[in-house]
């Protein structure tokens, strides 16, 4: 007997499809994903609300009584919170595998695996999006223009980056930790005479034969930074059925300095947080939730991956952006 198109199925979790993409989660940085590095993921148990975050002004604040006398009681204050609204929202995508794609691809490949990747892909590169517009908004965040573009050897890079970084400090009292630039500007920086000659000094590897993952260390040390992350992810701006025209999703024009949040405690100051709504079966730490559900009109499961979060700029202090680093 036909099934009819409308057959209700109720959709299953399917974690296994999330643990074989293990490999692919340990090697984003590689791929220059980085969104998780610069706004930290933090669960919240509501899909809206108001979170309590100290005001910079009540963290470096000093006019108060510490002083005490022998028979006298010691000075008290209150700390004042600054709220901040958030709101989530869910995205997601499905892909069916047909039956029969399965059989005929299943020598090569899990069609279910490859559908999972691509959905994931399509979601994470979405996400990825959000967060680097969020943080190269110059309407947001402080600027200033390079000295001169970073593309070129011997551009004094190392006076801008101290020059930047102290004016973060200057803005919030603390250094900033990243450095965020594109993949055009971290390969010519490789390159940059001041920095190769830095590097000289403590018996550094050669850049230009060192892994992304090496190098940016080795960078980071240079420029006196603790990290510097390379946004390298490309997207396919093209619509649907248009040749690919790729571009970096990071604005290679552009380096961020930022502070950024290292624990899960919200009182943390930083640029921002990434807000995860757990309470529909979502992964805490904003990864790709999977399920499967058949579909008979298809003669297939259809594969769904989802997630549910919110992108929050906390201070905005915290982050300085220079541009015209290249042209």
């Amino acid at each position: 007997m036909a099934v009819a198109a409308n057959t209700t199925v109720q959709a299953q979790l399917r974690p296994e499809l999330g643990a074989s993409l293990m490999e692919w989660d340990n090697e984003a940085a590689e791929r220059g994903m980085v969104a998780s590095l610069l706004m930290r993921p933090k669960a919240v148990p509501v899909q809206n609300g108001y979170v309590g975050v100290v005001s910079l002004e009540e963290m470096m604040k000093d006019s108060v009584v510490t002083d005490r006398a022998s028979n006298g009681g010691y000075g008290r204050s209150d700390t004042k919170f600054t709220n901040f609204s958030f709101s989530t929202a869910e995205y997601g995508h499905e892909e069916v595998v047909s039956d029969r794609d399965a059989r005929l691809y299943s020598m090569y490949l899990d069609a279910e695996i490859a559908a999972a990747s691509r959905i994931r892909g399509i979601l994470m590169r979405r996400l990825e999006k959000e967060i680097l517009d969020a943080l190269g908004n110059t309407s947001t965040f402080a600027n200033a223009g390079a000295g001169a573009v970073w593309t070129a050897a011997g551009t004094d890079v190392l006076t801008d980056v101290r020059t930047n970084m102290l004016a973060v400090r200057d803005a919030c009292g603390m250094e900033p930790d990243t450095l965020v630039i594109g993949m055009k500007v971290f390969r010519a920086l490789l390159q940059n005479t001041a920095i190769i000659e830095r590097m000289k000094y403590w018996g550094g590897d050669d850049p230009k034969v060192g892994s992304m993952r090496a190098n940016s260390g080795l960078l980071a040390r240079a420029l006196g930074i603790d990290r510097v992350v390379v946004a390298g992810m490309m997207r396919n701006s093209a619509k649907e059925g248009q040749s690919a025209s790729l571009a970096s999703i990071w604005n290679e024009t552009k380096a961020g300095f930022y502070v950024t949040a290292k624990t899960d405690d919200i009182k943390e100051p930083c640029i921002g947080r990434n807000f995860i709504w757990t309470q529909d079966g979502a992964n805490p730490d904003g990864s790709v939730l999977f399920e499967s559900y058949r579909e008979e009109r298809e003669r297939g499961n259809v594969i769904r991956g989802r997630h549910e979060s919110g992108v929050k700029v906390f201070y905005a202090e915290c982050g300085r952006i220079l541009t015209a680093v290249s042209a």
